[in-house]
């Protein structure tokens, strides 16, 4: 993952497939994403949401998501080790976020929101505190397209 990241970063790169992280994995990749310059999940692998399908892989790309109109966000929580992956969604739901957990590093929790949510939307400074230092927007991409 750090190998993919690098290249992206360095231009050698234009887009970069990452697993979408499991928990405790200790794969968390993403926490490096909540530092700018940095790549974006742009889309979500497979774009199709059939009945087996299960969200395998991420795109990422250096550019700024654009909304679609029906999208999903992904946010990365600082907050203190003792906050529970459960106790930063319910701060997030509480803000007016619909929002379910990925993964959580010691630190750091990765969480999808539905909804584009950009850099600068008031809500990402409105969770800060009760243990969240900071809300960052690491990307966001088109909802899955429901298949039959």
């Amino acid at each position: 993952a750090q190998a993919v990241l690098d290249e992206l970063e360095s231009g050698a790169a234009t887009v970069g497939v990452l697993p979408v992280p499991r928990p405790d994995t200790g794969a968390a990749w993403w926490q490096r994403l909540a530092v700018r310059p940095a790549p974006r999940v742009v889309v979500r692998l497979p774009v199709l949401d059939g009945v087996s399908a299960t969200p395998a892989a991420y795109a990422l790309a250096m550019i700024e998501p654009e909304p679609s109109g029906d999208d999903l966000s992904l946010l990365v929580a600082a907050c203190a080790p003792a906050l529970s992956s459960g106790a930063v969604c319910e701060r997030l739901v509480a803000i007016g976020f619909e929002a379910r957990v990925i993964d959580k590093a010691e630190s750091a929790t990765l969480v999808e929101v539905t909804g584009f949510v950009a850099a600068d939307d008031p809500r990402l400074a409105a969770a800060c505190g009760e243990g969240i230092s900071v809300l960052t927007v690491i990307g966001a991409f088109a909802s899955p397209l429901e298949t039959g």
